[in-house]
């Protein structure tokens, strides 16, 4: 009786929730201080600088030389600056390939982002279904607990079978069970919760989630994807990418220059002049273009694959919370079925079923609570996951 007790007391602090956050401020801390889109941030800042690298002119190239002759008197010297570069419109491609892929890494940071929020909205989800499950928990032990009082009376009096002193204690066993599972679960997702937000979130927080998602239409899903799905934007830039690396090999196809001033001297006789060179790119540009124009078909391709994909993705999706929708409104206002567990306790109580009954009759009102929530989690879900876009 002390272990059960203690576990009554226990579940007491539970249920009893305190502290609240709403989703908002909890997505807020998510972005501003969360670990995971710091470092997505910081990323980002880290691949635009290293997409301008490179695209400047080469080193210049300074060179000495002093000969002398073999039997013969005096020295010859030369003394040379050069300076080399590629064909003009080189670096404007460069610039251009530089520009789209610091695109591409915002991209990358807006996936990353969207992905954090998401995930801790799923969370906040996850914690409020989790907490309405221990409520149905707490509900199922209490029965239990009824029944085990009233199986004690029933033993004094020798008007109960080994059945139903069995039935009992498995009865009280589950309802144990599903108490630890369910609280286990509810500290995982706390944690989970805690670490991505930097703000301690703990099984007793009330979270305030605000007005009920809705369904968006699935033109206007459509066209949200089409216009921010970061995966698409991205694949969108790396296409460009292609697009502009062909020109660029077409580029650096053409011939390269060199030009710089060369001095020298020879038996006290000394010349000034200009260097000019002239690199024919016979053998270093072979196949890059036929490369080029295949990449781009590539990328066109995987574009257009994960285009269908994600479309595919939220018709899905759409479908399901539509389904779900007119689930949700099938089922009796009285979600956990508190009236229900009274009046069989009573009908127990008084002699009107017998335990074997109760505990059949109870487990209809536990499956049709807790398969309310677990509907009404997805549905929940689902309705985040739709309307990502719009964090």
């Amino acid at each position: 009786m002390r272990k059960i007790y203690t576990t009554i007391i226990t579940f007491a602090c539970i249920i009893s929730l305190y502290g609240q956050h709403s989703s908002e401020s909890i997505l807020r801390a998510v972005e501003s201080q969360g670990v995971h889109i710091a470092a997505a941030r910081a990323k980002e800042e880290l691949t635009d600088k290293e997409a301008h690298v490179g695209n400047t002119l080469p080193n210049p190239e300074v060179g000495y030389t002093r000969l002398w002759g073999a039997g013969v008197a005096g020295t010859q010297s030369e003394f040379t600056v050069a300076q080399g570069f590629d064909f003009p419109t080189a670096y404007f491609q460069r610039n251009k390939i530089a520009m789209l892929k610091s695109s591409s890494a915002s991209y990358d940071y807006m996936a990353e982002r969207m992905n954090t929020l998401l995930e801790a909205q799923l969370l906040i989800i996850e914690i409020k279904r989790l907490q309405n499950l221990l409520e149905v928990d707490s509900l199922r032990y209490t029965d239990a607990l009824a029944a085990q009082q009233m199986s004690e009376k029933r033993r004094e009096s020798g008007s109960i079978s080994a059945l139903e002193e069995n039935k009992v204690s498995m009865q009280m066993l589950a309802a144990m069970q599903h108490l630890s599972r369910n609280q286990s679960l509810l500290d995982k997702a706390c944690t989970r919760l805690s670490y991505i937000s930097g703000i301690e979130i703990t099984p007793t927080v009330n979270i305030i989630t605000g007005t009920t998602m809705e369904i968006p239409s699935l033109d206007s899903l459509k066209h949200l994807m089409k216009e921010k799905d970061p995966r698409l934007l991205s694949g969108k830039a790396r296409l460009s990418v292609s697009e502009k690396e062909k020109s660029l090999s077409t580029s650096m196809a053409l011939p390269k220059f060199s030009a710089g001033y060369k001095h020298a001297s020879a038996d006290g006789a000394k010349f000034n002049g200009v260097m000019l060179g002239i690199s024919l790119p016979v053998w270093e540009s072979r196949h890059t273009i036929s490369a080029a124009r295949l990449q781009i078909e590539e990328s066109r391709r995987e574009l257009s694959l994960m285009e269908n994909e994600i479309e595919s993705e939220i018709e899905s999706m759409y479908k399901e919370a539509i389904s779900l929708q007119k689930l949700l409104t099938a089922y009796h206002a009285d979600a956990f079925g508190k009236k229900n567990s009274i009046l069989l306790r009573k009908a127990l109580q008084w002699g009107e079923i017998s335990i074997l009954d109760y505990f059949t009759e109870l487990e209809t009102v536990y499956s049709t609570s807790e398969g309310y929530l677990q509907a009404l989690y997805d549905y929940a879900s689902l309705c985040a996951c739709l309307n990502k876009y719009t964090l």
